[in-house]
């Protein structure tokens, strides 16, 4: 079975917004997905961040697709009041990255977080790695 590891907004975003220079790793990201060979997921908490962010580019019909699209890549998973609850308590100075993480955490098939934002899961149980920092490390670990 592929490794499961958790997505975060800015990723997504770099995804479908083609966000430069960030877009080509994560195309990379999801075609190993795509290709089966890693398995992601992401919190309905991203894909409703990225529908806001997005469709102030490309409009709500285009936002719409987009999520759709990864809805038939990603794994999705709730974000519930007990993920609520810890991170109202948690030492993350983000709280939205700290239901990310508690989300992320409560799924124990979940190997890492991939992020461009680093150092906001730096407090985290769960390693987080960039997508060039993560593809560095499939690469040579398979």
């Amino acid at each position: 079975m592929a490794n499961k590891y958790f997505v975060d907004t800015d990723v997504l975003l770099d995804l479908i917004a083609e966000r430069e220079p960030f877009a080509e790793s994560a195309a990379f990201l999801f075609d190993l997905c795509d290709q089966g060979l890693l398995l992601l997921c992401t919190s309905t908490l991203c894909l409703n961040n990225l529908h806001y962010i997005i469709r102030k580019k490309i409009g709500e019909k285009g936002a719409r697709n987009a999520v759709a699209d990864l809805l038939d890549m990603l794994e999705v998973l709730p974000v519930n009041k007990n993920h609520l609850t810890a991170s109202t308590t948690s030492a993350f100075s983000d709280f939205e990255d700290a239901v990310q993480h508690e989300v992320a955490k409560s799924d124990e098939a979940i190997k890492a977080i991939i992020t461009r934002n680093v150092k906001h899961y730096a407090k985290g149980e769960l390693a987080a790695l960039t997508p060039p920092e993560f593809l560095d490390f499939y690469h040579a670990n398979g």
